[in-house]
């Protein structure tokens, strides 16, 4: 089942497709230049535009996978790569707070406050700052993306045909913003 999305009119570019990719046909790229200081970017990553400095990163977008309770500072969530100790994060219906730690491989991240209410597994923890959290694209195209001390340009694909089962943390949210953008196309296909 593919889902569409009308984005926008740019050039397509004859690249070597990915795993994240169906096929190259309607497939469309823009540059970006990558903050300095944002987590590596994976192929399937889905990108946001940084509002305070028009920089690419990985989108900081994700669900509760485990079910939140009053007073923890733990939370189980499906994808924390894009946050980084001290980057600020909003578990929706608590107040906005920071990542005091992060284990990538248990998928937790420790909060600097505790939560102030049970929240359900679902829930969506996002960046507080609002500023990284609207996606306008998919890294799918080349290799990934390494952490850099400088910023560095990187194809933000905004349009073609997607592998859903390789595009991460793809959700409600994520698929309004790729639908709000101007003259293009993207389609998510589900096998």
């Amino acid at each position: 089942m593919a889902q569409n999305f009308t984005l926008g009119g740019l050039t397509t570019e004859d690249y070597r497709p990915t795993e994240v990719l169906a096929t190259l046909v309607g497939h469309h790229r823009v540059p970006g230049t990558i903050a300095a200081s944002s987590r590596p970017i994976r192929l399937g990553d889905i990108l946001a535009k940084d509002s305070n400095s028009g920089k690419i990163m990985v989108r900081r977008h994700t669900l509760l996978s485990a079910q939140g309770s009053s007073s923890d500072t733990t939370i189980h969530v499906d994808d924390p790569w894009a946050w980084a100790v001290g980057d600020p994060i909003q578990v929706v219906g608590e107040s906005a707070t920071t990542v005091k730690s992060i284990d990538y491989d248990a998928k937790t991240i420790e909060l600097n406050a505790a939560l102030t209410g049970t929240r359900a597994i679902g829930v969506v923890v996002k960046d507080a700052t609002y500023s990284r959290d609207v996606a306008v694209g998919i890294h799918s195209l080349g290799d990934p993306v390494p952490s850099k001390a400088v910023a560095q340009t990187i194809a933000v694909c905004v349009s073609g045909t997607f592998m859903y089962d390789k595009v991460r943390n793809l959700d409600a949210a994520a698929i309004s913003d790729l639908h709000g953008m101007a003259n293009a196309t993207m389609n998510i296909l589900k096998i």
